[in-house]
């Protein structure tokens, strides 16, 4: 049983890997530039010169209108820390090969960490289910990049349920230790039907963290197709139901969008970036459209992200 893991783990990060480098590609292309702004130094305000001061650091003509020396305080840009949230309950394992929504949120994750990493910016990953699985450091290294990928590879517990909640109790912690400028990307199929699931998120957008979410589900669960009778297994320990989609079909629909509502007012209300995604869509054109889709929507606002 542990080689058949081993080996379908193994088989999962080859694929992955792959796509990444197909997917990145693209990306860079798609962009006709690079992103990075870079670390740059950042004018605060004045302050007067006192002796051992950097002269390099001397305003001449605030000088010059306040008749005694001034120097520019500067405040170094940080570089981004990226936080990667990837949801591995049993639901996340619906579909199969690239369509497989773990897999899918698993590459469009590592894509992002790809890019971020690739400008020098520190990336850390969480995987939880009903708790956290494993959690990573943020850190910027080509050695810590290919960790992420290895748990980010990892296919999903079996009955295991998603529990957005326990995202809420890390940000304490997180805010302590965090001195970079904060991203979160969480990609979950957000079927927590608990009500106050999506509650204990807040508290990153108030603590000044950038939160973008990818909503993964794959195109069956949308459309409920298929005529005649089913049996439908629950991933996460649910009860089987017997029901023919055709009739059942209209009610399910409108159920789903009646949640999938409730949690993106939710999401936008806190300030979050909130994107529902199918898993035959194309990576590529999901990253592409939401950077520039970000970029747009901050020149709007006035505001200014680096990676946009």
């Amino acid at each position: 049983m542990v080689g058949l893991v081993q080996q379908e783990w193994s088989e999962r990060l080859s694929a992955i890997r792959l796509d990444i480098r197909k997917i990145v590609e693209g990306i860079r292309t798609g962009l006709h530039r690079s992103f990075r702004r870079g670390a740059s130094a950042v004018f605060v305000d004045h302050r007067d010169y006192t002796p051992g001061d950097d002269p390099r650091l001397i305003d001449w003509r605030a000088s010059a209108r306040k008749e005694g020396l001034v120097i520019k305080r500067l405040e170094q840009e940080s570089e981004l820390e990226l936080h990667l949230w990837l949801d591995a309950s049993a639901s996340m394992a619906f579909g199969e090969g690239a369509q497989e929504k773990a897999r899918f949120a698993a590459t469009l994750l590592a894509v992002f960490a790809t890019l971020a990493q690739s400008q020098g910016d520190a990336v850390a990953l969480t995987r939880f289910d009903e708790g956290v699985l494993e959690e990573l450091p943020p850190r910027s290294s080509l050695s810590h990049l290919r960790l992420i990928e290895e748990n980010l590879a990892k296919p999903p517990a079996r009955g295991a349920r998603t529990r957005l909640s326990v995202l809420g109790s890390k940000v304490n912690t997180s805010k302590r230790t965090t001195k970079r400028r904060g991203l979160i990307i969480l990609a979950s199929d957000l079927l927590d039907l608990d009500p106050h699931a999506l509650d204990g998120l807040k508290a990153w957008t108030k603590g000044g963290f950038e939160f973008w979410v990818f909503q993964i589900l794959h195109r069956e669960e949308i459309e409920l197709p298929g005529n005649g009778p089913f049996r439908f297994e629950g991933l996460e320990g649910e009860p089987p139901v017997e029901a023919d989609p055709a009739e059942i079909r209209s009610a399910y629909q409108r159920e789903l969008q009646a949640h999938l509502e409730r949690q993106r007012n939710q999401l936008v209300e806190m300030g979050a970036f909130l994107r529902l995604v199918c898993t035959d869509e194309n990576i590529v054109d999901i990253v592409l459209q939401h950077l520039f889709f970000v970029k747009g929507a901050l020149a709007r606002f006035g505001g200014h992200r680096r990676w946009a």
